[in-house]
């Protein structure tokens, strides 16, 4: 995809983070911007600060777990929009830290919902659509957890192995149509408030894991979405982003079994290193 100049785009989870930056960077492109998020306050900032750019977005409250509100979103922005190139399922969600068998079957269903249903949701309500247009992406954000895991992540990691693998069989599906693109993102440690908006068992954890991640929250959202463009524009699969992802992926390919020990060791060097 050489241009996004008039492209429309649909990009949920909008409202901070990746999302948000993405909107941004889309409309310097000069593409026709939907943006979609369940937290109103958010999504509203989100359109005011395309405004203040001097561009406009056209915004929808969605909750991405909800099916049935995502295929009216797509026949909402068909109708009032017109025809859409890029879908952008970035709506997620997270976990504080948690032994597996301490997390609540409510939070596990909660979590799902948005991480993998929303993804699954997005594709489905617009991926025939999506077929019909000359050129068209599909990008669905993963993570570098769908490539590695780490403890006490059991059902976040499970959520992003879930959409990599999503994203990697609908590309061999997509073979007939090369006109649509699957790509899945894996971002490594951007510095966004999915942590501060997830589910914690209490202040201490929310503190204890808020704190964890900003220790390897190194890439902005900004140079995330700006990594996310230019693999939209050359086609690429899959999408890694950060030092850190472009590393653990490297670890996981090289030492599929082991990566998980070694990575173990590097936490507790970078955990040391920092006390020090």
């Amino acid at each position: 995809m050489r241009t996004f100049k008039g492209k429309t785009v649909v990009i949920t989870g909008a409202a901070s983070g990746i999302g948000r930056a993405l909107a941004l960077a889309f409309v310097n492109e000069e593409s026709n911007v939907v943006i979609c998020d369940w937290k109103k306050d958010g999504l509203e900032e989100t359109v005011r600060l395309i405004e203040l750019a001097g561009k406009k977005a056209k915004h929808f409250v969605l909750d991405v777990s909800d099916r049935q509100a995502v295929f009216g979103l797509m026949e909402g922005v068909l109708k009032e929009v017109g025809p859409v190139d890029i879908v952008i399922n970035n709506a997620g969600v997270s976990l504080g830290e948690e032994l597996l068998e301490n997390v609540p079957a409510e939070d596990i269903e909660w979590l799902m919902g948005v991480n993998f249903w929303g993804v699954v949701n997005g594709t489905q309500a617009f991926l025939p659509h999506l077929k019909t247009r000359p050129e068209a992406s599909i990008v669905n954000i993963s993570s570098i957890f769908g490539i590695t895991s780490m403890g006490r992540n059991a059902i976040y990691s499970a959520s992003k192995f879930a959409v990599r693998g999503f994203t990697e069989s609908m590309r061999m599906e997509l073979t007939d149509f090369p006109n649509v693109t699957a790509i899945s993102v894996h971002p490594g440690g951007i510095d966004t408030n999915i942590v501060n908006y997830g589910r914690h068992k209490d202040e201490n954890t929310a503190k204890a894991t808020s704190d964890r991640f900003k220790e390897f929250a190194r890439t902005s959202p900004e140079k995330a979405a700006k990594v996310i463009l230019e693999g939209i524009r050359k086609k690429k699969g899959k999408i890694l982003i950060g030092a850190d992802a472009r590393l653990l992926n490297w670890l996981a390919w090289l030492f599929p079994v082991r990566y998980s020990a070694i990575i173990r060791k590097m936490e507790g060097f970078w955990v040391r290193k920092n006390k020090g």
